[in-house]
């Protein structure tokens, strides 16, 4: 159980990582900057573009295999292995869901509520903070954590830009 509790931590903290880090801080490479401004200044100026709602499995595959054999050769047990990747797929199906969700529609209560103001705060008043998509934990360890978007009340232009058409 272990195990799969840290798989589940690690992946919390790799969307936290990734965010924050990959995304949001500049580089001196302009090609280097590109590639990353390329996906993610798109989704933040594309709000319906289910294309980049998700981190894709093209990223998912080859990283859950390579932490896997990292886990295995430190631990050699099949069972923690299992038990780690288990925790970080189901992370990560988890987290695909909660983004789409949170563009999908408005929700009125909830977790989604509350992940949907957390998510849109980075989104529409300050895209230095908030870096969590699923989970505050490491926004409040890093110092990222601004608890504001619980009063944010969306325009309905921004509400517009939100809600993904079928």
């Amino acid at each position: 159980m272990l195990w799969i509790v840290l798989g589940v931590l690690s992946w919390s903290f790799f969307e936290y990582f990734v965010h924050r880090v990959g995304y949001h801080k500049r580089t001196n490479s302009r090609k280097l900057q590109w590639f990353l401004d390329a996906f993610h200044l798109h989704h933040h100026k594309n709000l319906k573009d289910y294309r980049v709602l998700n981190a894709g499995f093209l990223l998912m595959y080859p990283l859950t295999i390579i932490i896997l054999v990292v886990i295995y050769l430190l631990t050699n047990s099949i069972v923690l292995t299992v038990g780690f990747g288990l925790g970080k797929t189901f992370y990560y199906l988890f987290y695909e869901y909660v983004h789409y969700q949170i563009h999908k529609k408005i929700h009125k209560k909830g977790y989604l509520n509350l992940f949907q103001k957390y998510h849109l705060y980075h989104h529409y008043k300050n895209w230095n903070v908030n870096f969590g998509n699923t989970i505050t934990i490491w926004d409040k360890v890093f110092n990222t954590y601004d608890d504001r978007y619980k009063k944010l009340i969306l325009t309905k232009n921004q509400i517009e830009d939100l809600i993904l058409k079928k």
